[in-house]
């Protein structure tokens, strides 16, 4: 119980520091999110058993189209549960490679184990696990889990942070590389040239997959809990 109400104190501490007016600015939907990444206890998969989209994937999205993403996503790390700071590494991954090579480092050994929602019933798994894992899949920067999958469709299915698999399923579900959003605190003015974009799902804020790519990520999204135990469990 007492850490329950710690967890809750320092939440609040972080809130606070956002009222402030000479902290970082956060619109009132990203306030929102910033407050579900902060006092999540689990850490999801991008969608749960009843089809629908966790809520803190949703506030992941929220927070990296925010100007200040980056200052939000490190407090996350600083004040938030467990949870959340993977869900803030997972968004530090595209909004600031380098200080996610640095924050990562510190999880890769971690012995402690989180809770985890992959299906149901939820389970706990090893932080370190979750972080890196051998086997899992290695993208490029800016390559898509749709753009992998098209590569490696006889390849078995498994996904960690530090690959890019679970920041990639959360922020980059199905967007070839040329298609990216600009990373946050980008304007789209400033891109280079006119970027070509598949056709987009309002109700995600996600670029769709199309062709060979699709059917594998489809079974990536789909696959039920026994197959995603594995992905974490294995080598």
């Amino acid at each position: 119980m007492k850490r329950v109400w710690v967890s809750f104190v320092i939440a609040g501490v972080a809130l606070a520091l956002f009222a402030c007016s000479d902290g970082p600015q956060l619109s009132p939907e990203g306030r929102s999110a910033l407050r579900v990444l902060l006092r999540t206890n689990r850490f999801t998969w991008n969608v749960l058993s009843d089809g629908s989209t966790p809520r803190e994937v949703l506030a992941l999205r929220t927070l990296i189209q925010e100007p200040e993403a980056v200052p939000t996503l490190r407090l996350v790390l600083e004040t938030g549960k467990l949870p959340g700071q993977l869900f803030a590494l997972c968004g530090l991954y595209y909004a600031a490679p380098e200080v996610f090579a640095r924050e990562v480092e510190r999880y890769r050994e971690r012995k402690d184990e989180v809770r985890v929602e992959f299906g149901s019933p939820s389970q706990t798994m090893p932080v370190a696990r979750v972080v890196e894992k051998p086997s899992a899949v290695r993208l490029a920067r800016g390559e898509s889990l749709q753009r992998w999958g098209e590569e490696h469709l006889s390849q078995p299915i498994s996904l960690d942070i530090v690959g890019g698999g679970f920041p990639s399923l959360f922020l980059r579900n199905g967007v070839q590389e040329e298609d990216r959003r600009p990373e946050a605190g980008v304007s789209p003015a400033s891109s280079p040239r006119k970027r070509r974009h598949a056709p987009r799902d309002r109700s995600m804020g996600i670029v769709r997959a199309s062709g060979e790519g699709a059917r594998w990520l489809g079974q990536v999204v789909s696959d039920g809990a026994g197959k995603l135990k594995g992905l974490l469990t294995g080598n």
